[in-house]
């Protein structure tokens, strides 16, 4: 008996697939690193927390309308679908919007130490 012999794109689209359907809309919570707001007006950063990240993108439609700048170290909360990007086999989480959850974990931890040297 023979079996079928995927290549690498039929499996990354499958895969793609399967995440686009089991997550059509997805509300996630997480730190930002890693941010580049590139020319075209898109923003490439990723969401982590105390274990793990995932690569994000916001396109520049949605990136327009937000009301406050990202920043490296701020806790985002999102909303958006995951989605596969082929060229790269990665998944990610494509943003439809971003508000802000307050400070993340670098963040107060820098921010602890300014408030204990200010003290000192």
């Amino acid at each position: 008996m023979e079996s079928f012999v995927y290549t690498v794109s039929q499996l990354t689209g499958l895969i793609k697939s399967m995440l686009q359907e089991s997550f059509p809309s997805i509300q996630l919570k997480g730190e930002i690193s890693n941010f580049k707001a590139n020319s075209t007006g898109h923003l490439y950063f990723s969401l982590k927390d105390s274990s793990a990240q995932i690569s994000a993108v916001m396109f520049r439609g949605q990136a327009s309308r937000m009301s406050f700048q990202p920043k490296n170290g701020m806790l985002v909360q999102v909303q958006g679908k995951v989605s596969v990007y082929e060229a790269q086999g990665r998944y990610q989480i494509i943003i439809d919007s971003m508000t802000q959850a307050g400070l993340g974990d670098i963040t107060e931890m820098i921010e602890e130490r300014k408030r204990k040297l200010a003290a000192e």
